[in-house]
């Protein structure tokens, strides 16, 4: 896997996502939870083994 730094990879940025994702992603997830849609992954794992989790997951 190549991970990469985007460009806008800054605290003000960090927050500005985590505020979109709190308003509109986090609402929905109790729906598509109860819809058997949804797949936690460990993101604090190693890299090598979320990246492995994230494949394993798209791949169906």
């Amino acid at each position: 896997h190549s991970f990469k730094r985007r460009p806008d990879d800054n605290a003000e940025t960090v927050r500005t996502r985590m505020g979109e994702y709190r308003g509109k992603t986090a609402p929905i997830l109790p729906y598509y939870d109860a819809q058997g849609i949804v797949t936690r992954i460990d993101g604090m794992a190693a890299m090598d083994e979320v990246g492995h989790a994230i494949d394993g997951v798209l791949a169906g």
